[in-house]
């Protein structure tokens, strides 16, 4: 009865992770496609920014010198920037397609614990996908400042320069003040890490090693100071005996098991484990 109220508690345990972990997840690949479409559409206009001709002002006689190497320098800046936002928008765009491709395929069909790996590679590969983004995005609009003086004379290029330098400079910071701290929380918190139920791993079903329970401990000691029958356990039986105390406390603490019921089974539990060493020393 006890073992199989064990395995129930497990059971459990571990569906309730990876309902925690599969929403984790999808918030990623939603994340992920967003990243992807604009990519796409960033990529998509630096090739066609790379196809337009430069004919302005070379077929005319009164341009000199001067103006001719003025010219190329800046089509030099514009063809750069282009092929570098172009660049980092298929970087970007490789990224995010390899996550949501290969991401819940990892969740789903590996072995136990893939959940929390599928979960902290896309966490990671997301940001690095942001920031390749962001700098594909600079890039567009530097090339754009470029293609301005490549196609206009040099006031009306300043102008439009310097509005795009105003909105970029604007938004960058109403994103960076206002829209990020609405939303923002610490790294601690952002970070998916093991889902562990006083030091027990439910999805691979062990103890973490990062955290130990001392419930069965304490319970232990006070059993033997008042029955003073002097039991001892083992390392083994100690460690199944604090998992299942573990998980017991813990679906108390969620509302999933009542306190007679708890109470009830941790006096099973214990007496089980008792009568078992009495036989054994016998």
């Amino acid at each position: 009865m006890i073992t199989a109220d064990t395995q129930q508690l497990e059971t459990r345990l571990k569906q309730l992770a990876l309902q925690i972990r599969e929403k984790e997840i999808a918030v990623f690949i939603s994340n992920l496609s967003v990243l992807s479409t604009q990519s796409a559409f960033l990529t998509g206009l630096c090739f066609g920014g790379m196809n337009i001709p430069i004919t302005w002002n070379k077929n005319d006689d009164s341009v000199d010198d001067f103006d001719l190497d003025y010219t190329h320098a800046f089509e030099l800046c514009f063809f750069t920037c282009t092929s570098v936002g172009a660049g980092l928008n298929i970087l970007t765009l490789s990224i995010c397609s390899w996550c949501i491709i290969f991401g819940p395929g990892l969740a789903i069909r590996g072995p136990d614990g893939s959940m929390t790996r599928a979960a902290e590679g896309l966490y990671t590969e997301r940001k690095y996908a942001l920031r390749f983004f962001w700098a594909g995005v600079f890039f567009c609009l530097l090339s754009g400042v470029f293609l301005g003086f490549l196609k206009f004379d040099p006031l009306t290029a300043s102008f439009i320069c310097a509005i795009i330098i105003l909105f970029s400079v604007f938004a960058v910071l109403y994103t960076r003040l206002v829209t990020r701290p609405r939303f923002s929380f610490s790294d601690m918190e952002r970070k998916p890490n093991e889902i562990l139920v006083s030091g027990y791993d439910p999805e691979v079903g062990m103890q973490s090693e990062k955290s130990k329970s001392i419930a069965f401990g304490s319970l232990s000691s006070s059993f033997s100071k008042k029955s003073g029958s002097g039991l001892s356990f083992g390392s083994n039986d100690e460690n199944k005996r604090s998992s299942s105390f573990s998980k017991i406390n813990w679906l108390q603490e969620k509302g999933l098991m009542s306190h007679a019921e708890a109470e009830s089974r941790r006096k099973q539990l214990f007496l089980r484990t008792g009568e078992k060493i009495l036989k054994t020393k016998k």
